[in-house]
C-alpha cells in the first residue's frame, strides 16, 4: 500500500500520531457499536471526527465523519462498518509530515 503523506502545521505535529491514534480507536469502536445498534453513540463520535480531523490536517476524517453521521441517522449498520474500516484501512497508511 502507498504511503499517504499529510503536511501539518508543525505546532501540531506532537499531537497529530496520537489524535490519529485516536480515530483508529474510535472506528474500531463504530464497527462495534453498528453490530449493536449503537447509533446515537457513533453520531456523536462522528460529529467529533467531523470537526476535528480538518484541525489537523486530516480532511479525509472529516469527510468519513460527514458521512458516518447520515448513516447513524439512517441506521446503516452495514455502510457504518464499511466506512469505518475503509477509515482504519487509509489512516493505517498516513504519515504527517
Amino acid at each position: 500500500m502507498e504511503t499517504v503523506f499529510i503536511k501539518i502545521d508543525k505546532a501540531l505535529l506532537p499531537y497529530a500520531q496520537g489524535y490519529i491514534d485516536h480515530v483508529k480507536k474510535t472506528c474500531s469502536a463504530i464497527v462495534s457499536l453498528a453490530a449493536e445498534g449503537g447509533f446515537d453513540e457513533i453520531a456523536l463520535f462522528a460529529h467529533r471526527m467531523k470537526g476535528e480531523g480538518g484541525a489537523y490536517g486530516l480532511d479525509e476524517v472529516s469527510a468519513a465523519g460527514r458521512e458516518m453521521m447520515l448513516l447513524a441517522e439512517t441506521a446503516d449498520a452495514a455502510g457504518l462498518k464499511e466506512r469505518a474500516l475503509g477509515l482504519l484501512q487509509y489512516l493505517e497508511r498516513v504519515k504527517v509530515i
